[in-house]
């Protein structure tokens, strides 16, 4: 059975000789084959080019898709923030205590009660849903449910901002 003939390759050391006597007998054939290598490299950079480019386009269309679908769900826990007492500054400086207060191993149950404590109403606790946004995949209320049970969430969540009129719980 005869070898298959890769075209276009110059691994073969045969073709390496009789190439290199071709040229050494025709020097056009030397112009000839650079100007080929050059079309053809010129076509596979710029293919690389497009499909790199359209994988980097695609990718960070992903990631801005999935930050937007990520807003959508917060928004959807929050309500109003129209009234809120925090400045969104202060709301994302208190969702990043939580956070730190939740993560990794055991809870800093009393970090999370002074965070709550410093919400005076509805709007407040909304702006910190919407400024805590998801982390890890889970929103303010997933990471309190996956942290506290539940006479834990009302001992330091929810009794303190009932005391204060907010009916916002957790």
């Amino acid at each position: 059975m005869a070898k298959k003939r890769r075209h276009g390759s110059l691994g073969n050391p045969m073709t390496v000789l009789a190439v290199s006597k071709a040229v050494k007998d025709n020097p056009e054939m030397a112009t000839y084959l650079i100007d080929r290598t050059e079309q053809n490299i010129s076509k596979g950079a710029k293919t690389l080019l497009l499909v790199g480019g359209l994988l980097i386009g695609g990718l960070i269309g992903r990631k801005q898709y999935k930050l937007w679908k990520d807003r959508q769900d917060v928004k959807g826990e929050a309500g109003s923030t129209n009234r809120a007492t925090l400045t969104e500054s202060q709301a994302r400086i208190y969702a990043n205590k939580l956070y730190s207060a939740m993560k990794g191993a055991g809870t800093n149950e009393s970090e999370v009660m002074q965070v709550f404590q410093a919400c005076v109403n509805n709007d407040d606790v909304n702006l910190l849903i919407l400024q805590y946004g998801k982390r890890d995949g889970e929103t303010l209320s997933e990471w309190i449910n996956g942290d506290f049970s539940s006479s834990a969430k009302e001992k330091y969540i929810n009794s303190v901002l009932r005391a204060k009129g907010i009916t916002k719980l957790f």
